[in-house]
């Protein structure tokens, strides 16, 4: 999956690698650490086999999601889909990965 560097920008800053002051040029530096390291937690957690994980999609009907979301919030299919069609779901282009 590939994650924008806007997106990985924002996960440094959170996880500390980054601060609001790091400079562009630094910046550059940093995608492919994070990107890397985001790539193997993703396979490691797939490779799991987890019985309760749940993907969603930007690039997919809000029905589509809606399941997936239902199971995750032990919710009404109702409801999950309110949750799907909203517009602020998602702030990135990347899909998600949910998992109790």
């Amino acid at each position: 999956m590939p994650h924008t560097d806007d997106h990985l920008q924002g996960h440094t800053r959170r996880v500390g690698l980054a601060r609001e002051r790091t400079t562009a040029t630094n910046f550059e530096a940093l995608p492919p650490i994070p990107r890397n390291d985001l790539a193997r937690e993703i396979e490691a957690i797939r490779d799991q086999q987890f019985p309760k994980f749940y993907r969603i999609r930007k690039r997919v009907a809000p029905e589509n999601s809606a399941d997936p979301l239902a199971n995750l919030l032990g919710i009404e299919q109702e409801k999950a889909l309110e949750i799907a069609r909203n517009i602020y779901l998602f702030l990135t282009e990347e899909s998600h990965d949910l998992r109790l």
